[in-house]
């Protein structure tokens, strides 16, 4: 994906209200028609592996002249578990500060 696109995906969940993208988009369309759509229950996967794009420091405001440096990719079950608030051994969601903190 370029840039400009994964601008679109991170404004796109900003003007929703989230920091972070909790999803990638494709999570977040199966959910939503999952809710309209009662018999679209067999496609639901368990787990998915697309990259979601997060900024480091959501302090900084989006920008995609500023996303270079501040920009890292998750997958999409890891975007969704940091969200929930686990934590890894080498990565975990700072909501408080807005930051990714990294154990080296």
């Amino acid at each position: 994906e370029s840039v400009d696109d994964l601008f679109i995906t991170m404004c796109f969940y900003a003007r929703l209200g989230f920091i972070q993208p909790p999803s990638c988009l494709q999570c977040a369309h199966r959910k939503s028609t999952k809710k309209t759509n009662e018999r679209n229950t067999n496609t639901e996967r368990t787990s998915c592996n697309n990259l979601v794009p997060w900024r480091r420091d959501a302090n900084v405001p989006l920008h995609p002249d500023g996303l270079g440096d501040n920009l890292v990719f998750l997958t999409c079950e890891t975007a969704k578990s940091l969200i929930s608030g686990d934590v890894y051994p080498s990565i975990q969601w700072d909501n408080k500060n807005r930051r990714i903190l990294h154990e080296m």
